[in-house]
């Protein structure tokens, strides 16, 4: 154990949150008491604490299909980061604009409107919107090694345009961590098993 011999210890988890201060209220141990420790938490909060952790880290079969609620919780911010930042600016520079547009600038803006509004219907509907997500982390990874990678390596990317949106696209990889890439691969990459 982890007190020693003491005979009045309790079980490992009751040390080991003491030691961390993360219990309060509780009747401990000599050997504890000896290290004066102040806890912090009761018992009681210390179990609600480690439930919830283990809930939003534990796959959900029966409301997410077996997907984490964590992922379930990262991919509706990412949602709605994409409504209230990129459709907000993509429609407003559309709507907004003097003149014709660039055909590439008009398509990329388009493009960017549409995705980010339709990330709305991922706020109801995370996981039937996953395509929506991984076609922004498909265009974003492409974009960050054809343009900016090249001028990155030549040392020319710092205070230009591309460097401003590298600095933005270059978070990619968070998001890549939000997408449950198993329930992805399963559902849309897999032939269905279901027979019509």
């Amino acid at each position: 154990m982890l007190c020693g011999d003491d005979s009045n210890c309790r079980h490992r988890l009751i040390v080991t949150l003491v030691r961390f201060n993360l219990v309060r209220n509780l009747s401990l141990p000599e050997c504890v008491r000896k290290r004066r420790v102040t806890p912090q938490v009761s018992l009681r909060e210390a179990l609600v604490i480690m439930s919830f952790i283990k809930y939003v880290f534990s796959p959900n079969h029966g409301k997410y299909d077996g997907v984490r609620p964590i992922n379930i919780y990262l991919l509706r911010l990412f949602y709605f980061l994409m409504a209230a930042f990129v459709a907000t600016d993509a429609w407003q520079t559309l709507l907004t604009h003097d003149g014709p547009l660039d055909r590439y600038r008009a398509m990329s803006l388009c493009v960017w409107a549409a995705y980010a509004t339709l990330g709305v219907l991922g706020l109801i509907h995370p996981l039937r919107m996953l395509p929506i997500m991984i076609f922004m982390i498909f265009y974003k990874s492409l974009w960050l090694i054809f343009a900016a990678f090249p001028l990155w390596r030549e040392g020319t990317l710092s205070g230009t345009p591309t460097g401003e949106m590298a600095s933005v696209f270059i978070m990619v990889p968070f998001v890549m961590i939000a997408v449950p890439w198993i329930y992805a691969f399963k559902t849309f990459v897999l032939p269905s098993r279901k027979l019509n």
